[in-house]
Parts: C-alpha cells; structure tokens; sequence
C-alpha cells in the first residue's frame, strides 16, 4: 500500500483513497456556501463526507458566530461517526436531496419542505412522517459495537489518555488503536503520552478542552472520538464512537460479543467510570452513516458510575434483585449485562423505566449527548 493510501484505510475497501486533487478540492470548498436566518448552509457531493480541517473549521466557526451548521448533500452521501458527531455537537443538521426528489432530515428521516428544517432532530414518532427513501434496506454484513463512556480523573493533566480505548480495542480486538490526530483522517501513530502534552499545552493556552479522532487498523476498523476536559474538580474523558468486530456470522464475532461484559468489568476496574453503553448492531465495515435509517441496536451492557447511583436514589439491592447479573463495586457503581431476548426483564427500557433514567445530570457523569444515545437505544 503505498503511503498515500495508508492514509485513508479508514475509509474500508468498499471506496478508494480520493487522489490528492480531490482532496484539495473538498478541502478548499468545504466553506460556508450560504447564510440566513441564524444557519450556516454548506453543500457537499463528496461520497464519504468526513470531518476535515476545512469543515472543522466551519463547524466551529457556525457556533461561534452564534449560528447552527446545515449540511446539504444527495442521497449518495455518507458521513463518517466524527463527522456526525461534530454534526450534533455544534446542534448541527444533515439535509438530503434524495433522488426521488423528496428533501428529508439525513439523520432522522423525516420528510421535510426546506433544508432548515434538518435542524429539527427530535425523534419521529409517525412513520408517515418518514421519507420513503429513508426506508431502503440497507447494506449490513458487518458488526458494529457502539460505544458511549466517560471517566473522571484527579483535577489536573491526564498523563496518558486513551486508556479506556485501549482496553477495549485490546478485549474485542486483539489490538492496539492505531492512530489518532485533531481532524480526519487521523494518521498521527497511537501515542497516548503524545496525546497527554497536547491537552497539556491546549489548557496552557486557555483551551479546557481537548478533542481527539481515534481510528483503528484497516484489520480492525474503529472510528472513535476522545474528549479530555479539565474542570476545577476533576478532569473528565469521554469516548464515544464504533468499533468493527467482524463480518456477521463469523466466529470471531461470537467470541468478541461474548466478551463485551468482561472488557467493561476491567474497564470499571481500571478506571474511574462515571458512565457506560456498550451496543451492538448490524453496518458496514467503513463505519459511516448512510442517509437511510440505520439498524437498530441492541444495548449488551450499561455501567452506572457512584455518582449516577447516589444521584438517581438508585436501591442497589433491589436492582441486583431484579436484574440478576448485574454486579455493584463499593465505591464504584453498578455493572448491568442487558440480556438480548424480548421477555427479559433484564433490558434497557425496562432499567430506565426503574430508575426514572431522565432525571441522569452531566454533574451525575454523563452528558446531554449520551443521555440521548441511552434513549435512543431504549427506543428499540
């Protein structure tokens, strides 16, 4: 493989690495095309749309000018997990032209009039509302495992971040991130003491906050974001994003989803967890969002950390009664392995109904955005 298409493996092998006049192209066109009315309009036609310095910066730029980014592409489009992440982050919206000719919400699939009403992200309850094209099966022969989790750290630098994702990427993978970097494509070799100086150097200049992209190896793909954010009381880490484990139907997968309750156990043990989701759930080996509804997941295992249990009144007994496997550490939390079938009690609704979830705080450890993914996947 020759350096240039070492840097984009992450796209998979379904898409060839753009050639660089390509990549100039987007890079100096991924501005802003049009604004009103309080949104930042950008156009795309790329087939992968991913999170490069150039879009970056316009997302970056939307929020801080007091505007809400609006991308708008056809329906051939894919985003990669940053970028739909970054989407979100900055209250950002996907409009897609589909070919039909019917304007629809990319992330919702709602059927909308005009293109600022992709803004709207709330989840759509009648399914008469859904864009028929937004319906379209879609191509899944690879297993995604979905995964949400902060940790608190003593207030101060974090010497070497990363250490959740390696945990995880080491049990379900057999291996070691492979790179990282500020934007897409993340090409920087996995260095988590590396990544530790530039959150140092990022709070020297007045930045709390630290964003990095992590990508796994084109052998075992992995699209992950890592946020490291100093506060006066402690210094938080969050991960959120996919992690491939396999074609469907091979035995590895088998093998590395009967492992998900044991890498959380030695998560939690190792360290200070405020809050996980690990999910399951049918996509691509490229890890990139479709403007078609995405398969729907299958939560395996939700860690609630001290602060999440003393915040929610959460009766440990009780839940080690009625959800038979799940297991408390003192001064830790609460590990609940989520059974799949649909009698069981163990499973996601049924815990956020028990434990009125909706009341969880980012005080409590966990985020606005994961509190949306926890209900996202209860919805199924």
């Amino acid at each position: 493989m020759d350096p240039h298409e070492a840097r984009f493996a992450w796209f998979g092998d379904d898409y060839p690495a753009p050639s660089p006049s390509d990549v100039n192209h987007i890079l100096a066109n991924a501005a802003t095309d049009s604004q009103a009315g309080g949104l930042v309009q950008s156009e795309t036609r790329q087939s992968v749309v991913w999170l490069s310095q150039a879009r970056q910066s316009f997302l970056r730029g939307a929020s801080q000018a007091g505007h809400r980014p609006l991308l708008v592409s056809d329906g051939l489009s894919e985003l990669t997990e940053p970028m739909r992440q970054a989407l979100r982050y900055h209250r950002g919206g996907w409009a897609v032209r589909g070919g039909d000719g019917v304007l629809r919400n990319g992330l919702t699939g709602r059927r909308i009039e005009q293109v600022a009403a992709a803004l709207d992200l709330s989840p759509v309850e009648n399914p008469d509302d859904l864009a028929l094209a937004y319906l379209r099966p879609l191509r899944a022969d690879h297993a995604q495992l979905m995964v949400s989790l902060s940790i608190r750290h003593p207030p101060g630098p974090v010497p070497l971040p990363g250490e959740p994702i390696e945990i995880l990427t080491a049990y379900l993978t057999g291996r070691a991130p492979a790179a990282y970097g500020r934007f897409e494509p993340a090409i920087e070799p996995w260095d988590a003491a590396e990544i530790g100086w530039l959150c140092d150097r990022d709070y020297a200049r007045g930045e709390q906050r630290s964003v990095f992209i992590v990508a796994g190896s084109p052998q075992a793909p992995a699209s992950l974001v890592m946020a490291v954010q100093r506060g006066p009381d402690y210094t938080e880490e969050r991960v959120d994003g996919l992690i491939c484990l396999g074609r469907l139907g091979h035995l590895d997968v088998a093998q590395r989803l009967a492992g998900v309750d044991q890498a959380v156990a030695t998560l939690t043990r190792t360290c200070d967890v405020t809050f996980a989701l690990v999910s399951t759930r049918p996509g691509n080996r490229r890890l990139t969002q479709m403007p078609v509804m995405p398969n729907a997941p299958v939560p395996l295992n939700i860690f609630l950390g001290q602060d999440l249990v003393a915040g929610l009144g959460v009766d440990v007994a009780a839940t080690r009664r009625r959800f038979k496997r799940a297991t408390a550490s003192p001064g830790r939390g609460l590990a609940i392995p989520l059974e799949t079938g649909p009698a069981s009690a163990a499973r996601l609704p049924q815990l956020l109904r028990t434990l009125d979830f909706s009341r969880a705080t980012p005080d409590m450890g966990i985020s606005p955005i994961q509190l949306q993914a926890v209900e996202y996947a209860a919805r199924y």
